[in-house]
């Protein structure tokens, strides 16, 4: 239990940390593409406040019912904090990591609960960071790790600004990070 989040059975953030650790690792030693999404929902406080608590749960439950089926087994998913998910892709190129943020954005949206006849519909707002050669490095894989989160915010906080609801990527070299 120390390792899943309590409300969605989801991976833990630091759970999830330590699993990514080990998946960079393996990425940089088997020269694998890795790529690693984090999404925040949109407008999340709104539902809260209008809702109550215990309907913002359900939203929550939902969304990391919906990743997991979305995800491809082995894949970390993780309740990274609030309302903010990550996955880690492991062994998936940008192409195919566009293609899975695509299916989730959507699957998401079609999110619909309903309360005191008023339906709550989901969006969110993606960062997607694509590394399709994960070479050698100096790097500790601990530090690849918050790199990659560092990245994947800033994306998502472009798709917030660009007005929500919306996917950013970017393809790097670990070099780059």
């Amino acid at each position: 239990m120390a390792r899943e989040d309590y409300l969605t059975g989801l991976l833990n953030r630091r759970a999830f940390t330590e699993h990514a650790i080990g998946e960079v690792a393996n990425a940089i030693r088997y020269k694998r593409p890795i790529s690693l999404l984090l999404f925040d929902l949109d407008h999340f406080k709104d539902i809260n406040d209008h809702h109550g608590h215990s309907v913002g749960d359900m939203v929550l439950k939902e969304v990391a019912r919906i990743s997991k089926e979305v995800c491809r087994n082995g894949e970390l998913v993780c309740r990274y904090g609030g309302e903010e998910f990550v996955v880690l892709l492991h062994a998936t190129e940008a192409k195919h990591a566009e293609q899975f943020s695509t299916r989730l954005h959507s699957a998401l949206k079609e999110i619909c609960i309903e309360t005191n006849n008023e339906r709550i519909q989901v969006t969110a707002s993606f960062g997607l960071i694509c590394i399709n050669h994960a070479e050698s490095t100096k790097v500790s894989p601990e530090l690849i790790v918050d790199k990659l989160l560092a990245q994947a915010d800033n994306m998502m906080y472009q798709a917030k600004k660009s007005g929500r609801d919306g996917i950013k990527t970017i393809e790097m070299n670990l070099s780059q990070l």
